[in-house]
C-alpha cells in the first residue's frame, strides 16, 4: 500500500507545525504507513469485539 505525495506533504506540514520536526519524504512515508497500519489494527480489534458481543448476545436464551 502506498501513500500519495499529497498525503506525505501534508504529514510533513503537520509534523513541522505541531512538533517543529522536519521530515524527509521517506520518514513521512514510513510514519504514514505506520499510522495506516495502526488504524487498521484498531479497526480490526473493534470489529472483533463487536462480533464477539453480537455472538454472546445471540447465544443468550430469549424469554
Amino acid at each position: 500500500m502506498g501513500l500519495t505525495q499529497e498525503a506525505i506533504d501534508e504529514l510533513k506540514q503537520i509534523c513541522k507545525k505541531e512538533l517543529d520536526i522536519e521530515l524527509s519524504d521517506q520518514e513521512a512515508w514510513d510514519m504514514g504507513i505506520n499510522l495506516v497500519n495502526l488504524f487498521k489494527a484498531v479497526a480490526e480489534s473493534q470489529r472483533s469485539l463487536h462480533q464477539q458481543k453480537q455472538s454472546k448476545d445471540n447465544s443468550k436464551p430469549r424469554n
